[in-house]
């Protein structure tokens, strides 16, 4: 019987550097602000630019977009723990930047999806290319990409959340990832195991669907 569960966690990404981790934040910072001004530039030049609006640059910017969400998520979290060593976080703080990494990766594959459907079209089918790729269409496509994320991510942060942590509460990654949630699980863990399959499953699907496009 599992009397206590851990509630808090320690993220101690790059063990190996522990006496110089103020030296990481400068790297990491440099390049954090540079994902940053690339992606905003792209996201401000396909907003400006009229002759950008059509469906392939409209995702590239989600691209962007999405690619932002994805190291504000993580870097910062990790840049204050350089600096300050705050490296404390709480199982909800630590499931819900899980669910929101896996979302992420998700949504990014599903984005990659759609803009090889859209080469797909434009190269099969040119003449009815602008009558299919519309703006409805393509919100449409955007909304079902954001409802195959979460369905296929929320399961397995469900199920790591029912999970009991008792074995200890130290996690050697920068970020709060799935698996080494698990290692720490003194609890009954068969039903995680399968279900974490599932995303990569329908990315796997979404791969097929891109190579094998129905005719």
């Amino acid at each position: 019987m599992v009397y206590y569960s851990h509630q808090e966690f320690i993220l101690l990404g790059f063990p190996g550097f522990h006496e110089s981790r103020r030296l990481l934040f400068i790297p990491f910072f440099l390049i954090y602000v540079v994902i940053l001004v690339t992606n905003i530039i792209i996201i401000h030049t396909v907003r400006m630019e009229s002759s950008l609006h059509a469906p392939m640059y409209v995702l590239i910017s989600l691209l962007s977009r999405v690619n932002i969400c994805s190291t504000t998520i993580i870097v910062p979290k990790m840049l204050l723990g350089f600096l300050f060593h705050q490296n404390h976080i709480s199982l909800v703080g630590f499931l819900t930047q899980m669910f929101f990494i896996h979302f992420i990766i998700m949504l990014d594959c599903n984005i990659l999806l759609m803009m090889a459907l859209d080469r797909y079209i434009a190269i099969c089918k040119p003449l009815r290319y602008s009558n299919i790729m519309t703006k409805h269409n393509l919100l449409f496509l955007t909304i079902a990409a954001l409802v195959r994320s979460v369905s296929s991510v929320s399961p397995v942060i469900y199920l790591a959340s029912r999970v009991d942590f008792c074995n200890s509460n130290i996690i050697h990654h920068f970020a709060c990832e799935h698996i080494a949630l698990l290692s720490l699980a003194c609890g009954n863990i068969t039903k995680n195991k399968p279900i974490t399959v599932i995303p990569h499953f329908y990315s796997f699907m979404g791969f097929v669907f891109t190579a094998f496009p129905m005719r």
